[in-house]
């Protein structure tokens, strides 16, 4: 066993872990962008919302099928909208449909579904040429390559939703709120979040599941900032400050994890 051997072994595990999550991404969002862009045009109306303890809560929606249908959807893809608004919808024969656009259901894809599967396939490649008795170089460059890459647009990401936030704040109100219960995400976890109730400015009393927050009891007290407009979408109990502050540090940790990876390629590849 050379001392090349183990780490090209995890290699080769980590690289189809990383396929396997770029497939089931592409699964996931493949058939909504193929109905986005393909999908037949109707008008549909909001009908309200629906929560998900995984991607937070979703519109329902409502449009008029050309067989004379109604049929109602959750939409798969995040999008702001009041109940009664009218929005263009594109849906296909497998009953798939969504008010998104194709470059929303692009962002996932290439985020996640097209950077994983790259460095699955850099990191599987080098793997594999290293076990052969390749040079062990080129294994470190490109595993050190793919490994920083993926890292970096993971941060980047965060960096960007966080800033997306942060930039609309203008638009958001506060408003008391109390834990009514906390709930774990996945079974056995130490770090349960909580459930929160307030109160809109019209009067309508609100429920969400913030997952941005832990450490909380029932009867605990919580300033929530949403957007008026939209009060079940934009519900959370973290304020500007912490936005600016996560996308500032994940945007810079992102960038340091390029630099990583630029870095290892130049040393283990092109330089050597």
């Amino acid at each position: 066993m050379t001392d090349v051997t183990v780490p090209a072994v995890g290699g080769i595990v980590v690289g189809g872990l990383a396929l396997i999550i770029a497939i089931l991404v592409l699964f996931r969002r493949a058939p909504v962008l193929v109905v986005c862009l393909f999908g037949q045009r109707a008008v549909g109306t909001v009908v309200g919302t629906e929560r998900d303890d995984r991607t937070g809560p979703r519109l329902l929606v409502s449009y008029p099928a050309a067989d004379g249908r109604e049929v109602e959807f959750r939409e798969p893809v995040k999008v702001m909208a009041k109940a009664g608004e009218r929005l263009p919808v594109r849906y296909g024969r497998t009953g798939r449909a969504t008010t998104g656009r194709p470059s929303q259901v692009l962002g996932e894809i290439a985020a996640f579904g097209v950077v994983f599967g790259v460095f699955g396939l850099i990191t599987g490649v080098g793997s594999v040429y290293a076990l052969a008795g390749g040079d062990r170089e080129v294994f470190y460059g490109l595993g050190g390559l793919g490994s920083f890459v993926v890292l970096a647009v993971v941060l980047l990401y965060v960096a960007g939703q966080s800033s997306s936030r942060a930039r609309s704040w203008h638009r958001r109100v506060a408003a008391d709120g109390v834990v009514t219960r906390v709930a774990a995400k996945e079974r056995g976890s130490e770090y349960p979040h909580p459930w929160v109730a307030y109160d809109t400015q019209g009067g309508d009393r609100v429920e969400y599941w913030d997952l941005a927050l832990t450490g909380y009891a029932p009867g605990d007290q919580v300033t929530v900032y949403y957007d008026p407009d939209h009060p079940e979408l934009t519900a959370t109990g973290v304020d500007r400050a912490a936005n600016v502050w996560q996308a500032r540090f994940y945007g810079a940790a992102g960038v340091l994890c390029l630099a990583a990876g630029v870095w290892s390629a130049w040393s283990y590849l092109i330089s050597a």
